[in-house]
């Protein structure tokens, strides 16, 4: 009797995958500009390693074929490694970005976890009509101050008409004088 997929197949854990959770709400504006950005920079890094490994593939098979010499391999090879080195340095700057913006988010779910709290532990406003006119509706019993008192600026006046007479420099009136640089 034939078996079925994933009935009682030698590696069949008994667990089958679930599909991913699709995200509460559709990323819009930034966060959606940030993740296109992130699908668009895996894509190339994706592509450049495909394209480094075939090149280097090629470059071996070539060296072996005897269709040219065995130093071919070099280029595309140290190239291959430097570019993995890269991935592996930009796998770990994303990692903490990552990170940074998990303990950020973490962090803004406390600040407004306490801001709510805060909210909940503020004692109710009482209703303005139960204050008589003229008395201040943050402290009951108390009436306001009369109204405040007027603020003045002055500004200090520079007579400037005795400088009337004062030879001013022009920078530009002897340019045809000057020599470039000057």
């Amino acid at each position: 009797m034939p078996q079925q997929p994933g009935h009682g197949d030698r590696h069949d854990t008994g667990q089958r995958r679930q599909a991913p959770a699709a995200p509460a709400e559709p990323l819009t504006g930034p966060a959606a500009d940030a993740a296109t950005r992130r699908a668009c920079v895996l894509r190339a890094r994706r592509r450049m390693l495909g394209t480094l490994v075939a090149l280097t593939l090629g470059a071996f098979v070539i060296a072996l074929a005897h269709l040219a010499a065995a130093w071919v391999v070099a280029p595309p090879a140290v190239l291959l490694g430097f570019f993995l080195l890269l991935l592996r340095e930009a796998a770990r700057t994303d990692a903490e970005r990552a990170h940074r913006q998990a303990q950020a988010a973490t962090v803004a779910q406390a600040q407004d976890r306490v801001r709510f709290e805060r909210q909940e532990m503020r004692p109710e406003r009482p209703d303005p009509a139960e204050y008589e006119a003229g008395e201040d509706q943050a402290t009951p019993g108390v009436a306001q101050a009369g109204p405040a008192a007027e603020i003045t600026y002055q500004a200090q006046i520079i007579d400037i008409s005795a400088r009337v007479n004062d030879q001013l420099y022009d920078q530009y009136t002897d340019a045809a004088e000057r020599a470039v640089g000057d």
